[in-house]
């Protein structure tokens, strides 16, 4: 996954940066003023994830980005559509779906800070985009469904405040809480709404990664995981199966392994060892250890504690 940071007052660069997604992106201020632009940017083959924020006024074009779901969610400012002649107005708490975001689009903002992300549609469970130009909302104002929007708020700011906020953010966690999101936001599709029944809802998903994220240093088992989400074992095996294509114990391995590459990033070679570490995050076998980080980030853990290690904020 590739991270991108940006803080600049040239209005290029930050449109620069979003036409890796929607090509091209144009950024007009209003005349005579400045404009300053700053973007946290996560992205990998199936999603795009930016974190934006544009102070004064701004109107915005973007072309299309072909074969992609998106969303918009306001934070604070204001974000008017103008696409097509049409003036909808979005305020802090509102969010988005754009079903087909092959069509250019154009818009105004005025002190905005959003989120803006875009999805493969198989990561949110569709077979492809509508072909029409659409826009639904799943939350603020106007959403059809106040209790699926306050799951994709919760798993919005989660994300955001958590996942993301770290001043050294973990890929696999960044990129395993963006797959997260998309699974929430999969059943406010069009046409879908309704599809977390028989024990597969985003709700218990969601209890069952908090659990698992908060308890993973811990020897947890499936039963606790299902009693901590509030439904059998098999409920919670199901809806990750139908949600990120994985089981509940496959999640609790990576958020440990997450872990583990944190702890060999912030360690040396002299004070640390891969052994104790795999260790305390529940690999007593240190080739299985080394086997388990290697799928994940591509190398083997000594490698990662020969690099300098971080420093940790104060």
């Amino acid at each position: 996954m590739e991270i991108l940071r940006l803080d600049s007052n040239v209005p290029t660069a930050v449109a620069d940066l979003l036409s890796r997604v929607c090509e091209p992106v144009r950024l007009r201020p209003e005349a005579g003023l400045p404009l300053r632009s700053r973007a946290d940017h996560w992205e990998a083959g199936d999603f795009s994830f930016t974190e934006l924020a544009l102070d004064g006024s701004v109107d915005l074009t973007s072309g299309p980005a072909h074969h992609r779901i998106g969303l918009l969610a306001v934070h604070s400012g204001q974000f008017v559509d103008t696409t097509g002649g049409r003036q909808d107005l979005y305020r802090p708490g509102s969010a988005v779906l754009v079903t087909d975001c092959g069509l250019p689009r154009t818009g105004r903002a005025l002190e905005l800070r959003c989120t803006v992300a875009t999805f493969d549609p198989a990561l949110l469970g569709a077979a492809g985009t509508s072909g029409t130009q659409e826009t639904a909302r799943v939350a603020g104002a106007g959403a059809p469904d106040p209790a699926r929007g306050r799951q994709v708020t919760a798993a919005l700011a989660y994300l955001r405040h958590h996942v993301l906020a770290a001043p050294d953010v973990d890929p696999l966690a960044a990129a395993t809480g963006i797959r997260h999101l998309a699974s929430v936001l999969g059943v406010m599709l069009p046409g879908k709404r309704g599809a977390g029944s028989d024990g597969a809802d985003t709700e218990t998903l969601q209890r069952a990664m908090r659990f698992i994220e908060e308890n993973a240093h811990r020897p947890i088992s499936l039963p606790e995981i299902a009693e901590a989400a509030q439904v059998t074992a098999r409920a919670v095996q199901y809806a990750f199966k139908r949600h990120t294509a994985g089981t509940p114990l496959g999640y609790l391995r990576r958020v440990r392994i997450g872990h583990a590459h944190q702890e060999l990033r912030a360690a040396s070679p002299e004070a640390g060892s891969v052994a104790e570490i795999g260790a305390r995050w529940g690999f007593s076998h240190p080739g299985r250890f080394a086997a388990a980080y290697r799928a994940v980030y591509g190398f083997p853990p000594p490698r990662t504690l020969q690099q300098p290690p971080v420093a940790r904020a104060p």
